[in-house]
Parts: structure tokens; sequence; C-alpha cells
């Protein structure tokens, strides 16, 4: 693909962007969507990141009332988390904490997740604030991205 000069990032957005076609398809037809499809829909806007997109969807999702669950969550907290969007990252990391769904915190605090070490720093500290369980593994990616 780079040989002839197309970006393969070109190539997933329009990919993207005909699967969100056959959504809108599907739901013209009377398909009703579940949360797996809003998953998959969510997780491929978030990899071209196109996370406007994503969220547009999560918030469609709410209003038709499919509940979200752990992946829907982690595809957004991730993105946000990587696009610098911390604040919202957080906000969503709480729902989630409210919910009681068990967060997996480990694409959030991944040292690539924000490119800045303190933005990760601040998300462990407000983690612990809440009392969040914190794992080895987050402990290390905090340890490690501070050294």
């Amino acid at each position: 693909m780079i040989r002839k000069g197309v970006k393969p990032n070109v190539c997933l957005v329009k990919e993207v962007n005909k699967a969100k076609g056959i959504f809108n398809t599907m739901a013209q037809s009377g398909v009703t969507p579940d949360v797996w499809i809003y998953n998959i829909m969510i997780n491929g806007f978030c990899k071209v990141k196109m996370v406007d997109e994503a969220l547009i969807l999560f918030k469609e999702m709410r209003c038709r009332n499919i509940i979200p669950n752990v992946v829907t969550y982690n595809s957004l907290i991730d993105r946000l988390g990587k696009s610098g969007r911390t604040s919202l990252a957080l906000k969503l990391v709480d729902e989630m904490h409210n919910r009681r769904l068990p967060p997996n915190i480990r694409c959030f605090m991944q040292k690539p997740s924000f490119g800045r070490v303190e933005d990760a720093r601040n998300v462990f500290e407000d983690l612990l604030v809440k009392r969040y369980n914190l794992d080895v593994y987050t402990y290390t990616v905090i340890i490690q991205g501070l050294v």
C-alpha cells in the first residue's frame, strides 16, 4: 500500500466508514444493534483515531438503553488517553467504577497512552485517592514511567 502512495490509516478510515454505512443500513432494516456490534464500531473508530465518532455511538447506545461493557469503556478510555483527553477518560473510569464494572486500567495506564508521564502520574494518584484496586501491573507501569 505504501509503495502505491496509499497510507494504511486512510484505508482503515475508509473501511470504518464502510462499516458505519452497513451499521446504518442494518438499523434502518429494523435490526437492532447490540452491545457487541456497538463495541466493534466504537473500537474501529478508536483505532483510526476518530474518537469523537466513537463517542457519538457511545451516547447513541446509551440512549437506546444498551448498556456499555468493559470492552466499550476500555476502547474509549484508551483512545481518549492517547488523544490527551484525560479528564474525559477519567470520567469514564469513574463511570465504570460506579457501575461496578471491573476497571481494566491497564490500557489507560500504559506509558504510550498519554505520551506524558505527568498525566499518567496524575491519573494514578486519582485512582489511589478513589481507592481503586490496583494490581502489580499498574504499579510496574507507573514505576517504569517515572524512571
